[in-house]
This record gives structure tokens, sequence and C-alpha cells, in this order.
């Protein structure tokens, strides 16, 4: 039985989760200065000003680090979904779909978090099925992006500086819960990956014991 340290994996995922959380609040910032500056200027339809450039150049730079995020999320997620498979046979997903089902238009609605769930079971010996902060953390990631994705609409609607504030508003909102949902995501790797290293060693330690006792006492050195 093989298994991989998932340790190298979850500190990537936690660099790049920690830029993410630096990129929402980058666009905190520019949600902020945009709405003092559509108060003190008023809204200026077809014509580019400062706080445009700022709100692009913060977005770009969020859609970077979340690029980023993912693929290394999920490179950890897939290593800790091939051990648990070999920790306990009962796993739900295979290592595969537990990565693929991120991909999946509706069911990553729900699936991906049914999966971290079931990883978080298999990973561990005391029978507990998720931690505490699981739900809010899935919470948060689906409702910030569902509310930045309704900013959106509001803004290129927008035709006044009252509605334009409104959805700088509902994007303040959006960020500051997907900046709580990288800060929880990070958590989740560093435990979960604690978790699985925990049952790792002693699965090994009991192999290795079992291996001992079956030698004898006159073939052990």
């Amino acid at each position: 039985m093989k298994f991989e340290d998932p340790s190298r994996r979850a500190f990537a995922a936690g660099v790049t989760l920690r830029l993410s959380a630096v990129a929402a609040l980058l666009l905190l910032g520019a949600d902020g200065f945009q709405i003092v500056f559509i108060a003190g200027q008023g809204l200026v339809p077809d014509q580019i000003t400062i706080d445009d450039i700022i709100s692009v150049l913060a977005r770009v730079y969020f859609i970077a680090t979340l690029v980023i995020a993912v693929i290394a999320f999920t490179r950890w997620e897939h290593r800790i979904a091939r051990n648990a498979k070999q920790l306990d046979s009962s796993l739900s997903f295979s290592p595969g779909w537990a990565v693929g089902w991120w991909f999946v238009p509706l069911a990553n609605l729900v699936l991906p978090n049914l999966v971290m769930s079931d990883l978080w079971r298999t990973s561990g010996r005391d029978g507990s099925t998720s931690p505490a902060y699981l739900g809010a953390w899935w919470g948060c990631w689906i409702g910030g992006f569902l509310l930045g994705d309704l900013a959106g609409q509001v803004s290129a609607s927008a035709t006044t500086a009252a509605v334009a504030e409104l959805a700088d508003v509902v994007d303040i909102v959006s960020n500051l819960l997907i900046l709580v949902a990288a800060l929880l995501a990070m958590r989740l790797v560093g435990d979960l990956t604690r978790r699985q290293r925990a049952s790792i060693a002693q699965r090994l330690e009991t192999s290795t014991s079992s291996e001992s006792t079956s030698l004898g006492p006159g073939r052990l050195k």
C-alpha cells in the first residue's frame, strides 16, 4: 500500500489561497473607492474613469490568483482523494471525480462540498463526517460568486449613480464572502492534511508492528 504525502501540495494550495484572499481585499478597496468616486463625481457613462481602471486592475489580479488557486487546490484534493481511497475503500468518489465535479455545471453547486465531507470522513479514524466550518466555507464560496454575478449584472445596466452604488455594495458583500471562503479553505487544507497524515502514520505503524510480530522474536535483529 503506497501513500503519497500531501504536504507539498497543501503548502502550494495554502500560498495561492492567501494570494486570493489578498485579491479579495483589493477588490473590497476598489469597490470602496468606486463608491466614494461616484458619490463625489456622479456616474459618468461611456467614459473610462480612474475608478474604472482601479476596478479592472483589481479584478484582473483576482481572476489570475483564482485560476492559480483552483489549480493548486484541486491538485491537493486529488492527492488527498488517492490516499483516502487506500485508507477507506468506502470513499464514494474516485480521485478523478473528486476534482471533476468542480467543473460540471449545476453539479458543482453541491457535489464538491459532498466530496470534501467524504474525504474528511475517510481520511480519519474518529468517525467524524466533516468539520463544523465546512458548511460555512461552502456557503460563502457559492454565495460570494452568485452575488458577484448579480453585482455585475446590476452594474452593467446602471443608468444612475444610485444603482451603480448599489452594485458596488452588493459586490462588497460578495467579496467579503469570498474572502471568508478563502480563509476557511486555508484552514480546511491544513486540517485535512494533518488529519490524513496522522491516519497514514497510524496505518503504517500498525502495519510495521504486524509484520514484526509475524516474524517472531527469533528473527528480529
